[in-house]
């Protein structure tokens, strides 16, 4: 199987960042941050689900993909937009939470690359084959004759990563379809994870899935 980075398709992306403690004035300041969002996306409509303690916007109007979820203690933010506008985008709602909370130290960040690949006339993809990429990793993976996943750890410019890597290819004659998740927690040493390791993830994540994650694929 011979895979290049041309042929692999991101659909959408999912940014994902979580506060260590609640803040219990949310529910207090919940309504003018939904605005500020709305206003920061040049005062989108948004539709608004209240499930529990999770707040789901979304705007079917822009893209049936677009999804934010907030909480008292996460932000969750997909779009089908470019890598850039999206890492842009996430960190600029990041400081509307943080306008209206001083509690938010982050214990995980991370962003999650959704992706299907399509070659011509590929024939059923021998996922035993990719195996031998994570020989030495800290891994746990679960194979199977249609999918492949994987959970294993990477340590990059001083960083530990935990990486969720899934595959599968039901259709033989189909495209595989996955998800990278590559997300960082805050270590013992940590109040929270500092802006510039926030930005160290998804530079770190960009670069794992041009490189790292395309090398065991060819």
């Amino acid at each position: 199987m011979s895979i290049t980075i041309d042929d692999i398709k991101v659909n959408y992306f999912l940014i994902g960042f979580h506060a260590f403690r609640k803040d219990h004035n949310y529910i207090s300041f919940k309504g003018n941050y939904i605005n500020d969002i709305s206003e920061y996306f040049d005062y989108l409509l948004i539709d608004q689900l209240d499930a529990g303690p999770l707040t789901l916007l979304k705007s079917p109007s822009k893209s049936p993909i677009f999804e934010i979820k907030i909480s008292a203690n996460q932000l969750i933010y997909q779009d089908d937009i470019e890598f850039s506008k999206i890492v842009n985008n996430a960190k600029h709602l990041l400081n509307l939470w943080r306008n209206f909370s001083n509690l938010v130290s982050l214990k995980l960040a991370g962003i999650v690359h959704y992706f299907q690949i399509n070659v011509d006339n590929m024939e059923k993809v021998p996922f035993e084959n990719m195996l031998k990429h994570f020989n030495g990793f800290n891994t746990f993976v679960d194979i199977s004759k249609i999918g492949l996943n994987v959970n294993h750890q990477l340590l990059k410019n001083g960083q530990t990563y935990r990486i969720n890597l899934s595959l599968n290819q039901n259709d033989k004659n189909g495209p595989i379809e996955g998800f990278v998740d590559f997300h960082r927690k805050m270590n013992d040493s940590e109040n929270g994870i500092s802006d510039d390791n926030i930005n160290r993830v998804f530079t770190d994540a960009d670069d794992y899935f041009k490189n790292g994650f395309i090398n065991f694929l060819m």
